[in-house]
């Protein structure tokens, strides 16, 4: 099949930049998906209506590289694009009882994210590494027990001589190294649970809670939240997200419970906080070496009724002040990365009931201790919640 223009594409998709690459939301199939930092360079740059050969010097000077690898980087991001397009096609009939043949020969792991089960079969080496990012999901055993419901997501994992393979109802997903397993399916479970899970409105946002009020840091990536998190966690804050929370439609708010994802440059600072840091495994992710912080992750789902927007930059004067309704709600709008179908005028009607109940911070900081000695001050019991 010939590949569609670019305009094809971008009319039926919505485009989220997040650190290190970028998010697409497919409409017709109401997917998700995550782009690397060179397809996300790509699509930007055809949307900004740029032609292949500047993209391609483009290219060769962002990201260092020569012209050949220029060329090759630009037609695996218009066979990513591609990918996108096809992907309104009707998926086929999900085949539980070769799902559980499959499962029960290779055997399998069984994993609860949010209301929904998730089973990956895959090589002992391949779940160990995902340990580092699911382990706190696990469903008791290894989730082959006779007469076990089928999974929602079923992701296969077979090793290969470059790394592992990666599959789900037999549709090829990705081919990836060792070290880039666990990024992979980390993307593979957000694009196939997340839209499936009931809710209003998802936010590139972290969340934790403390004396029984949950607090929602919502922000760019790059914004110092996930480093935050970490330290809010060492001082005894209760660890709900430093990267997606969804308000669902009772408008109870739910933190996807992967532990914070830290970035190499970020390594020696948050090992003050937590020594464990250390020892923990390197993986790769958007092409920057990162950790998963080896921390208790519970799934997190509670009223919030603080919200915090945090701005880190090494030069700023750190200091936590009050901001005004219309622009908190400006500010937390412009990080909802995913609409699901069905949000209408009702829904439209519950965010604004729960906004005229929720106070707005902007917290700039460049002392991650005194920015979390801020927040800890701050008035939680000044603002009681009720549900609507």
């Amino acid at each position: 099949m010939d590949r569609p223009d670019f305009n094809s594409i971008a009319a039926q998709a919505a485009f989220q930049p997040v650190e290190g690459g970028a998010v697409i939301f497919h409409a017709p199939s109401k997917r998700l998906f995550a782009l690397n930092a060179v397809a996300a360079f790509v699509w930007a740059s055809m949307g900004e209506g740029l032609g292949p050969q500047e993209i391609r010097r483009g290219l060769s000077a962002t990201f260092r590289i020569t012209g050949g690898q220029a060329d090759e980087w630009f037609e695996l991001a218009l066979d990513t694009f591609f990918g996108v397009w096809t992907a309104g096609a009707e998926p086929p009939p999900l085949d539980e009882a070769g799902i559980r043949a499959a499962t029960q020969e290779r055997g399998g792991v069984d994993y609860r994210l949010f209301d929904k089960i998730l089973r990956v079969a895959a090589p002992g080496l391949a779940i160990t590494a995902l340990d580092d990012l699911l382990a706190g999901l696990r469903i008791g055993g290894n989730g082959l027990e006779i007469g076990a419901d089928a999974p929602d997501l079923l992701l296969e994992i077979e090793a290969v001589d470059d790394g592992y393979r990666l599959t789900s109802a037999g549709e090829w997903l990705s081919t990836v190294a060792p070290n880039g397993l666990v990024a992979a399916v980390e993307q593979a479970i957000i694009q196939a649970i997340v839209p499936e899970t009931p809710h209003l409105l998802a936010f590139h946002a972290a969340m934790l809670e403390r004396q029984g009020h949950a607090v929602l840091l919502p922000a760019p990536s790059g914004s110092g939240k996930t480093t935050l998190s970490a330290l809010l966690a060492a001082r005894g804050w209760r660890y709900g997200s430093d990267e997606l929370v969804l308000c669902d439609r009772d408008l109870r708010w739910r933190a996807l419970p992967f532990p914070p994802c830290i970035k190499a440059e970020n390594y020696a600072l948050v090992e003050t906080w937590h020594p464990r840091l250390a020892e923990a495994r390197e993986h790769e992710r958007f092409a920057r070496k990162v950790k998963f912080l080896p921390l208790a992750v519970e799934a997190l789902a509670a009223p919030v009724s603080h919200v915090v927007f945090p701005f880190y930059q090494p030069d700023l004067e750190t200091g936590l002040v009050a901001t005004d309704k219309m622009t908190g709600l400006s500010e937390l709008l412009a990080q909802a990365v995913y609409v699901p179908a069905g949000f209408d005028e009702r829904a439209v009607a519950s965010l604004v009931r729960w906004h005229e109940r929720a106070a707005y911070y902007r917290l700039c900081y460049s002392d991650p201790v005194q920015a979390a000695e801020m927040l800890e001050k701050m008035p939680l019991s000044g603002l009681e919640w009720h549900q609507p």
